[in-house]
């Protein structure tokens, strides 16, 4: 399993935008407020049975953890996605459980990588 926070991706990010912190601030608090978002709309699809209905929701989450470094979340995310274009809900709701946790593991990284100015530890 990945870590919570993948430090090259996230060094790489810090670089494409020119070495700005503050962009790289604003990155991640836009993520941040919209992953429950996206993580709601997957439990809504879930509950209503609707496997098409995750797809979307997931494909978000994974593509902007990925680009944040939130490598753990992206995997998770990834396979809802896959769950859901392969018409299966099976296993999705110990998935979204996971997806929770490398979240939070992953919010408390970012913390502490801001904290860091989003330097490498």
């Amino acid at each position: 399993m990945p870590d919570a926070l993948d430090q090259v991706a996230l060094a790489t990010l810090l670089e494409m935008v020119g070495n700005d912190p503050e962009f790289v601030d604003a990155l991640v608090d836009a993520d941040r407020a919209d992953a429950p978002q996206q993580v709601a709309a997957i439990r809504t699809a879930l509950g209503e049975g609707d496997v098409e209905g995750l797809v979307r929701p997931a494909h978000t989450i994974k593509g902007s953890s990925l680009s944040l470094g939130g490598a753990r979340v992206a995997e998770v995310a990834r396979t809802i996605e896959e769950r859901g274009r392969a018409g299966s809900l099976d296993g999705v709701d110990a998935l979204v459980a996971h997806l929770d946790a490398a979240s939070a593991d992953l919010a408390g990284e970012l913390a502490r990588a801001r904290a860091r100015r989003w330097a490498a530890p």
